[in-house]
Formats: C-alpha cells, sequence, structure tokens
C-alpha cells in the first residue's frame, strides 16, 4: 500500500515532475495567451501594428469576434493576473524544489541555459517578423541596431532606459 502522499503528487518514477503542478502551469500559461489574444490582439488595435512595423486592421474589414468581449469580460481571464498569479506561485514551488537537487550556481546556469535560448529565439522571430512586415509595407526597419542589439542582453536594456521592442521584456 503506498503513502496518500505519493499517489497524488508524483508521476511515474524517473521524471522527476509533478503532475499536478504541470497541469496547472499549462492551464496558467494558456489563460495568459488568451488574454493577450483577447486583450491586446483584438482590443488595443494599434498595439500590434506599433510593434510588427504593419497597419492597423480595421473594424470594418476585420470585425472582433463575438467571444472576445465575453473573454475580456470574465474575471478569470481578464488581464490574465489569474494565469500570471498562478504561474509565479507554481514557480515559486517548483524553484524551491528544484533547488534541493542543485547547488545555487547549479541551478542559476541550469535556469540561463534554459530560458535564455528560449528568449534569443523569440526576439529574433520577432526582429524577423517587424523585417518582413517592412518589407510588405513598404517601411523602414524602425529600430537602431544598438537597440536591437541592448534588447538581446537580458536586464541592460531596461539599465540603459532603451525602449522595449517588443513589448514584453
Amino acid at each position: 500500500m503506498s503513502r496518500p502522499d505519493e499517489s497524488v503528487t508524483a508521476l511515474p518514477t524517473g521524471t522527476g515532475k509533478l503532475a499536478f503542478a504541470e497541469a496547472l502551469r499549462g492551464l496558467a500559461a494558456g489563460l495568459v495567451v488568451i488574454c493577450h489574444f483577447a486583450q491586446v490582439y483584438w482590443g488595443d488595435r494599434q498595439a500590434v501594428p506599433s510593434f510588427s512595423n504593419s497597419d492597423i486592421l480595421a473594424e470594418t474589414a476585420y470585425p472582433t469576434p463575438w467571444y472576445i468581449g465575453w473573454i475580456v469580460e470574465n474575471p478569470l481571464i481578464r488581464n490574465g493576473a489569474c494565469g500570471v498569479g498562478l504561474f509565479f506561485l507554481l514557480s515559486g514551488f517548483v524553484i524551491q524544489l528544484s533547488l534541493k537537487h542543485y547547488s545555487m550556481k547549479g541551478f542559476v546556469v541550469g535556469r540561463f541555459m534554459r530560458l535564455y535560448p528560449t528568449y534569443i529565439f523569440g526576439l529574433s522571430v520577432t526582429m524577423m517578423t517587424v523585417s518582413v512586415a517592412g518589407l510588405i509595407y513598404n517601411r523602414p526597419f524602425p529600430y537602431l541596431n544598438t537597440e536591437v542589439l541592448l534588447q538581446y542582453a537580458v536586464g541592460l536594456r531596461s539599465l540603459i532606459g532603451s525602449r522595449s521592442l517588443d513589448g514584453i521584456s
């Protein structure tokens, strides 16, 4: 007979992850994506073109879908606060468990190697999208080379006071 806490929290041996934490993390990420889709993409039609170097989608040509109002008014989804809060809570829980298995240096290096390449890839895709949109809409690339380089150096941009190029970091 197994202990009650083993059956609830553990995935099969060897995975090292908690099933409920992974499920909640997916739910949290989904809530944030839905919120951004509804409130930024549809709710603020000038936000996306300001970052993507493209034209504003006219409401008459591209009407807001009927379900966007429901998403924006739903208190569980509005502003992504529930998803972000849940994600931070889970991160604190997972980080605490990770620190038991790694030294502080090992944890920091591991976290950096996990997150920074993803950040670089995402920012590169964003910059390529801005470049391609500029070609399509016959617009120059809107950022200076130094601004782009500062954006790649996480944290340096905000220390120097340079603008955000993607609206996120």
